[in-house]
């Protein structure tokens, strides 16, 4: 059904646009920005559904955030589920043996098919019967995981880079409060298909067929303290070990090591003591730190995994709840934040509208240091007109720094979800009919949110790109914060 949703672009020249070569599904450089490889670039981990951004075919990805643009191709990555993405199912060959007579006969009458005039039917009018060849089951017998090629079996267009991982959290993909039959051996994860053991023999196998060139490692966490956590943190290493110890059958995968340990940071100091241990480890990925309800334990944490770790060891944390965690994990020296947020909140109706240019303006009690800071930023692009975002959040009903489009307030609002966005919701449609394929159920409302959050997104990521390069990233903090509150 998305397939054939009516979202394929017209020509540019019939688009009521002003400035049609900014627009995000067109091929050329989004807004021109800078290419500078010694510029700060912080990524944005897309959690993929099923190896795919959710509500996205190939096709309305490759056409609407393009590899070759400049700000996907700095600052998106495609993060792909094992658990999803991989799991096929497994048929026993039952050759040699016969079913009971009964057994047979229910199969002959359940595949017997009427074949009338023209359907190849004998020649005095007779039904024909087609049985199913018994050697071969049609039901699975079980579950496993494959890594095969993500460009040929999960479709992924070429050109964007992407990142594999067992689950993003093992919690979150359990629904519980621990994982399920976890053993030392292997872990428990929760697929479409139900609960399926992966191994670390099987993770290799897996990160081999699948093509990528940066995974993370097998991993187990808890969310208890105490014994539970520490084994989790035990299991976490010994799998890191036998991962890493047979990375020769995986030439040209950078392995990056999964530092857990929950809310306790001396436990989690330790696990990053024993990681750096190992060899042919590339980045660090912190596991978990979304669960933590304090704010100042998880800075404190993050950055105490920086301050011992190398500088040139990339580090990324998988799950990112909200705005405020991205800025926080930027702040603290993470470049990877990985985020289902795009899709979270459309299927909560609901769109970003956070304004994300003010903090370059100039204010009364700006320093002289600020003041040089803020004109090198004139050298930058130019950037959209969202400056009327923070007067349209009247009637949102909804979490700050948003819209809840399926409020009776934007019945006749005949407003884009921001002036002057060039996502494709912003720039063909507008707030009140949105809302009308709220009110209507269709799938269209959630696909038009969910392109206009992850185009947002990616500007957020932007900006965030070029308050660290200019070293205004207290002063953009700030900014955004100030619109969440």
């Amino acid at each position: 059904r998305i397939r054939n949703l009516p979202l394929t672009g017209r020509s540019l020249e019939s688009l009521p646009c002003s400035q049609p070569s900014k627009l995000f599904y067109n091929s050329s450089p989004m807004d021109g920005s800078k290419n500078d490889s010694t510029s700060p670039r912080v990524k944005l981990l897309l959690h993929c559904e099923c190896g795919l951004p959710p509500y996205l075919s190939p096709h309305l990805l490759s056409q609407y955030f393009p590899p070759d643009n400049e700000t996907v191709r700095n600052h998106l990555v495609l993060g792909i589920e094992v658990r999803d993405s991989c799991v096929v199912p497994v048929y026993d060959r039952r050759t040699g043996k016969k079913p009971k007579d009964r057994k047979r006969r229910r199969l002959e009458e359940i595949n017997t098919i009427e074949k009338r005039n023209n359907g190849g039917n004998g020649e005095d009018g007779k039904v024909l019967k087609c049985t199913v060849d018994q050697g071969k089951s049609t039901k699975p017998s079980g579950y496993t995981f494959v890594g095969r090629p993500t460009f040929d079996h999960l479709c992924v267009p070429s050109g964007y880079e992407t990142m594999s991982c067992p689950t993003f959290d093992l919690i979150d993909s359990c629904r519980s409060k621990e994982p399920v039959a976890v053993t030392s051996s292997e872990v428990a994860l929760n697929t479409p298909n139900g609960y399926q053991k992966l191994s670390p023999k099987l993770w290799l196998d897996v990160a081999r067929g699948l093509e990528v060139s940066d995974c993370i490692c097998l991993f187990d966490q808890a969310l208890s303290s105490g014994k539970r956590n520490k084994k989790s943190m035990e299991r976490t290493i010994c799998w890191l070990k036998e991962i890493t110890g047979n990375q020769l059958d995986c030439s040209g995968v950078k392995f990056w090591a999964a530092v857990v340990g929950g809310d306790d940071k001396s436990l989690r100091d330790h696990c990053l003591s024993e990681v750096l241990k190992q060899k042919n480890v590339h980045g660090l990925a912190l596991v978990g730190i979304h669960h933590i309800e304090s704010r100042n334990l998880r800075k404190d944490i993050m950055l105490s995994t920086i301050a011992r770790s190398p500088v040139s060891m990339p580090k990324a944390l998988l799950v990112a709840n909200d705005l405020s965690q991205m800025l926080d994990a930027v702040h603290c020296g993470i470049k990877v934040v990985g985020t289902s947020l795009p899709a979270v909140l459309a299927r909560k109706s609901m769109a970003l509208i956070v304004d994300l240019y003010g903090w370059r303006q100039s204010v009364g009690n700006e320093s002289e240091n600020d003041r040089k800071k803020r004109r090198q930023l004139d050298t930058l692009p130019e950037c959209e007109n969202s400056s009327q975002a923070n007067n349209n959040r009247i009637g949102t009903n909804g979490e700050a720094g948003c819209i809840k489009l399926d409020d009776e307030v934007f019945v006749r609002d005949s407003s884009p979800f921001i002036k002057g966005c060039s996502c494709i919701a912003c720039v063909k449609h507008t707030r009140s009919y949105v809302h009308h394929l709220i009110s209507a159920h269709e799938i269209l409302a959630e696909i038009l949110l969910f392109n206009h959050n992850l185009h947002h997104l990616l500007k957020f990521f932007e900006q965030m790109s070029f308050a660290l390069e200019a070293g205004m990233m207290d002063r953009f903090q700030r900014h955004i914060e100030a619109q969440l509150c």
